[in-house]
């Protein structure tokens, strides 16, 4: 719902993204996604709204001060720009083909399964040309977006990462 965000909905917010954010670390991206939707919206949804991110990061230092060992998938990142920049091009490679996973293959010939990708592929396009521009005041662009920037420069790349952005798809 439209509006300024009342303390029951930050209380739930924050409630669901602890939970989300303890059980995979694929709700990461939730945390620059909020505040980043916050910074564009602040009149319509108020400062309290901004809670959610500053609720996450105090218990995630905490749980990373307690726990040292929960960073371990830390080592993955790059470290420098170049691995950065190398991560960027092998995931902008990957993940286009495994977005039309997503959708399987309705039929069991390859070559129907081809033209039932390019259709859809097309369609989507389509779609978000007209979708997109309505949705700039979302948090669900701003959620993608940033999802879709941390997939990019992970180093570990599967076609499940993409699950979070499937419900997304069907608009």
């Amino acid at each position: 719902r439209p509006g300024e965000w009342t303390l029951g909905r930050v209380a739930i917010m924050t409630t669901l993204g602890l939970a989300a954010l303890s059980l995979r670390m694929a709700a990461l991206p939730l945390v620059p996604a909020l505040a980043i939707y916050v910074v564009m919206n602040r009149r319509k949804v108020g400062t309290l709204a901004f809670a959610p991110v500053l609720v996450w990061c105090l218990v995630g230092a905490v749980a990373v001060a307690a726990s040292p060992g929960s960073m371990t998938f830390a080592r993955y990142l790059p470290r420098n720009p170049l691995g950065l920049i190398s991560a960027f091009g092998q995931n902008a490679l990957e993940y286009p083909r495994a977005a039309l996973d997503l959708f399987l293959y309705p039929v069991p010939w390859n070559w129907a399964n081809d033209v039932y990708h390019l259709v859809i592929s097309l369609c989507a396009l389509l779609g978000a040309l007209v979708w997109v521009p309505r949705l700039r005041d979302s948090f669900s662009l701003v959620f993608a977006v940033c999802y879709l920037g941390a997939l990019f420069v992970m180093p570990i790349r599967h076609p499940r990462y993409l699950m979070p952005l499937a419900p997304m798809a069907v608009f």
